[in-house]
């Protein structure tokens, strides 16, 4: 029997993503309006869709967001896609500044 708080688009509790989100709409809410973060995102999604939206949901998990996207493609990374995509993947994403 529902309790009146049937939620159309169930997440995790302190996620932003849903199971019910498409893709563009997973991408806009992870990136808060940071358009490195799109970049990054887009590209991962354009390497193999599939995998692309499971990374995504990993960093949603994690908690990393907008320009800590960017943050850690770029510095901790040295934007090598695929070693930013594996750790994230294996959901061990050491502290910013240090890799």
């Amino acid at each position: 029997m529902s309790d009146g708080n049937y939620n159309p688009n169930p997440t995790p509790k302190g996620n932003r993503v849903g199971l019910n989100d498409s893709v563009q709409t997973m991408v806009l809410k992870m990136v808060d309006g940071n358009a490195g973060a799109t970049s990054v995102l887009m590209q991962i999604l354009k390497k193999n869709p599939v995998d692309g939206i499971f990374t995504i949901l990993y960093l949603d998990d994690l908690h990393v967001y907008g320009s800590d996207i960017w943050r850690y493609y770029k510095d901790v990374y040295g934007q090598n896609l695929d070693d930013f995509i594996k750790v994230v993947n294996s959901r061990k994403l050491p502290p910013l500044g240090e890799r």
